[in-house]
């Protein structure tokens, strides 16, 4: 990978993670049950949409014989 490439992809993660630091100094829940619920759909919703991909990329690999 190129130099310049690997300086861009560490700007950018030190620039997320600045940003996110900043954010949840300020942050409050006047909910925590409501934030912890949310949170659980959120992670489910995203463990469930990557079992799905992975299941359609093994059946298209399975048709195509690779």
């Amino acid at each position: 990978m190129p130099t310049q490439a690997k300086a861009y992809i560490a700007l950018v993660i030190a620039s997320g993670m600045l940003l996110l630091m900043l954010a949840a100094g300020s942050w409050y829940s006047t909910s925590l049950r409501q934030f912890a619920i949310y949170l659980d759909l959120a992670f489910l919703a995203s463990v469930w949409g990557d079992a799905t991909i992975l299941r359609k990329s093994a059946a298209q690999t399975m048709i195509k014989g690779e």
